[in-house]
């Protein structure tokens, strides 16, 4: 049961629920005291989100407030200047501004780079691929989003709407301090990055993105816990 929980905002709570709830269903048995309380805490998690959701409008008017009394430029200023967020968290948050819209690579026509592709409950594998548009949405099945989470020059392109198409959990989107904030859903591949263009990965890099997003695989959900299962995993959670 190693593993910290960021619970420092609603979608984290919901994040590390479903977190919790994936490390349950990678126990050897679901009768065991380990699957047992993370089923249990994934449930605990879960209704904390649903308590979070006043303060959580109360969130929403108050950045729908700041949306009103600044331009994009100084709001952009103040979220990611002053406060230290990330494009992404700046709309995770809500906000809708051009300087955090989504990444569109130009690509170079009959070249091929090399990636590392990561599919939900499989190990990741590097693959040649065409360095144009329709080939990389082929990867992740639909519109392509780049997010940058590491210092290295490189990008985590995945589907710009897999939560909203209900594509497979794949793996958990690490923050600044390695901590679980989010998951990735459906298939999505790492690639370098050159100023506005994709580039192949170093061997290094491969090697490193390789290691790393093996130990975050999630398995694949299994069906429904028994009535008996459920349960168990309730009990063993009082305290």
């Amino acid at each position: 049961m190693s593993g910290k929980y960021d619970l420092s905002s609603i979608g984290a709570v919901s994040a590390a629920a479903e977190l919790a709830r994936a490390r349950a269903e990678m126990e050897p048995s679901q009768g065991s005291y380990n699957a047992g309380w993370l089923h249990g805490y994934a449930d605990a998690l879960t209704n904390a989100a649903k308590q979070l959701e006043p303060q959580q409008r109360l969130m929403d008017a108050i950045i729908g407030y700041m949306g009103e009394q600044h331009d994009s430029t100084q709001l952009y200023a103040i979220l990611h200047e002053r406060l230290e967020l990330s494009d992404r968290e700046i709309s995770t948050l809500g906000f809708d501004l051009p300087q955090c819209r989504k990444y569109r690579p130009k690509t170079i026509k009959g070249k091929t780079i090399r990636v590392l592709v990561v599919e939900p409950g499989k190990r990741c594998r590097a693959r040649e691929v065409p360095d144009e548009l329709e080939a990389l949405q082929n990867i992740v099945g639909g519109s392509i989003e780049a997010v940058f989470p590491f210092p290295d020059p490189v990008a985590l392109i995945c589907n710009g709407h897999g939560k909203s198409l209900g594509l497979p959990i794949n793996r958990p989107l690490l923050d600044r301090q390695g901590q679980p904030c989010d998951f990735i859903r459906g298939r999505f591949f790492i690639a370098g990055v050159q100023g506005e263009n994709f580039i192949s990965l170093t061997d290094e890099q491969i090697r490193r993105f390789r290691s790393m997003f093996n130990s975050l695989l999630v398995l694949p959900e299994k069906g429904p816990r028994s009535s008996k299962q459920a349960k168990r995993g309730g009990k063993t959670h009082e305290r």
